[in-house]
């Protein structure tokens, strides 16, 4: 949303950009590489959706805290960083 300021964090000793979900209205994704036929860059929006899900947190090898029926709201994406092509 307009108006609203990013914040950084550090994770895991890098420089994070970060905004509240709530403030996002979409993302805007770019496919890539464009493809050469076309003239300008494909893009797709996506918004925030809400799920539910069970967290797990180990405390030690013999105990686990579970929260069942948490609320997460982010954008579903998934990040395919790692595929090589010699395993294809």
């Amino acid at each position: 949303q307009n108006g609203r300021e990013r914040r950084w964090k550090n994770w895991d000793g890098r420089k994070v950009w970060t905004v509240q979900i709530a403030n996002v209205e979409w993302v805007e994704f770019e496919h890539y590489p464009t493809p050469s036929s076309a003239n300008k860059a494909r893009t797709f929006k996506l918004a925030p959706q809400a799920f539910s899900a069970t967290i797990q947190f180990p405390l030690s090898e013999n105990i686990t805290v579970t929260l069942g029926n948490a609320k997460v709201t982010q954008v579903p994406v998934n990040s395919n960083i790692a595929t090589t092509v010699h395993k294809l």
